[in-house]
């Protein structure tokens, strides 16, 4: 079943003074870089990234070569399926838009591993 959720983030409890430290991003930054995303995602392939079926998300998810690299020994590794793959790869595609690129890059790859395989 979580084979089918893009993102799966495990947050620890909140330990010691939390209350203490100091602020974290405004929101106004953070909804300035998901509606410029967006956009971005609308532009190239008329849709977000999330409506695109595997084939699609291949044809506008270039990969450096240490991306693809990583890519496929993570999800070999980790007895990954073609659907999780997919998974991985779409949120690498949206952690790519995000910075403005149009390479996925190892870190893309990597951010992406990390909330969908933990």
């Amino acid at each position: 079943m979580l084979d089918r959720i893009d993102l799966h983030v495990t947050l620890p409890p909140a330990q010691g003074d939390w209350m203490s430290l100091p602020p974290g991003e405004p929101s106004a930054p953070v909804r300035d870089r998901v509606i410029a995303c967006r956009a971005r995602q609308e532009a190239r392939q008329g849709c977000p990234n999330g409506r695109l079926d595997g084939r699609e998300l291949e044809g506008v998810s270039p990969l450096s070569d240490e991306a693809r690299t990583l890519l496929v020994d993570t999800m070999t590794r980790r007895h990954g399926s073609a659907r999780a793959t997919h998974r991985v790869l779409r949120v690498a595609r949206t952690a790519a838009d995000l910075e403005e690129e149009e390479i996925i890059a190892a870190r893309h790859v990597a951010e992406a591993v990390q909330y969908r395989l933990g």
